[in-house]
């Protein structure tokens, strides 16, 4: 479980108080490239920030709310 994660989002300290930005699951991805155009062709996904980003280190993530919110 991560806290205090606005900075690793790149979203600001108060938009986590109001979203439920309270927890985080992830899952790693071996085909990240087709599984990133397999949500661009949903209309019902609703992203954490600007969508996928790339760490310093090269790690690429994308962030996105589960589909109940």
């Amino acid at each position: 479980m991560q806290q205090e994660f606005d900075w690793l989002l790149n979203i600001p300290k108060e938009r986590v108080l109001k979203e439920p930005h309270n927890m985080e699951l992830y899952f790693e991805e071996d085909e990240f490239d087709d599984f990133t155009v397999r949500l661009e062709q949903r209309n019902d996904i609703r992203y954490v920030g600007d969508g996928v980003t790339e760490a310093s280190w090269g790690q690429r993530s994308v962030r996105f709310y589960d589909l109940d919110n």
